[in-house]
């Protein structure tokens, strides 16, 4: 999924190295480019960038309508 991220959308996903499973949602930014090669990951209330590998991409986030 990652190749079909969008830039300041928000996905659940589940870190990699969690043991747990737990589900966070997170940000993909384009801070460092606007293409995806350039795109992080950011955990809202986080000033830390990911790479999106180090996640696994359960869904896209829409926003409400309305």
């Amino acid at each position: 999924m990652i190749d079909g991220l969008i830039a300041d959308e928000h996905y659940w996903v589940r870190a990699k190295s969690a043991d747990d499973g737990t589900l966070q949602v997170v940000q993909v930014s384009s801070v460092f480019g606007p293409t995806p090669e350039f795109f992080s990951v950011i955990v809202p209330g986080s000033d830390q960038h990911h790479s999106p590998e180090d996640f696994e991409f359960i869904a896209h986030i829409l926003a409400p309508s309305g």
